[in-house]
């Protein structure tokens, strides 16, 4: 875990922060519960430590938000691998047509409101692995809070 040293105190940088921060929101299942709501989930995590810096990507749908981050700084290439705090978009398909997205949080699991029917996280909001996660298309990795 990256950390900073302010004052003697340590501080964790933003996107260890935002793991943090959706970890502990899927644990207590706070935020939007509604299964289909995976991006609007998402945004409620980012917003929490970031504020409105980022609206010009909520959008009402995860496979319109990635494209909305595609071509800014904070991009990254799905085959330089995701770390903790990084948000991971999987593109629409035609299995899929709105895409999804997560959260990666510590111990390779992404944090998510899940549209899948399989039940695998208990009320639409919970953790599964990046295995289980699917074929990652873009990886945004937003800056130090």
């Amino acid at each position: 875990m990256t950390r900073k040293k302010n004052g003697g105190r340590s501080t964790l940088n933003g996107t260890h922060r935002l793991a943090i921060i959706a970890a502990s929101r899927a644990n207590a299942g706070r935020g939007i519960l509604q299964r289909g709501m995976c991006q609007a989930w998402t945004r409620e995590c980012y917003e929490q430590l970031y504020g409105l810096m980022f609206e010009d990507h909520h959008k009402a749908s995860a496979h319109l938000a990635m494209r909305s981050w595609q071509n800014t700084p904070y991009a990254v290439d799905a085959s330089e691998g995701s770390l903790p705090g990084d948000i991971l978009y999987i593109a629409a398909s035609w299995r899929n047509r709105h895409g999804h997205v997560g959260i990666r949080v510590l111990g390779n699991r992404i944090a998510e409101n899940s549209t899948r029917r399989s039940g695998r996280v208990r009320g639409g909001v919970g953790f599964v692995s990046l295995a289980e996660f699917g074929r990652v298309s873009l990886i945004v990795r937003l800056p130090r809070a």
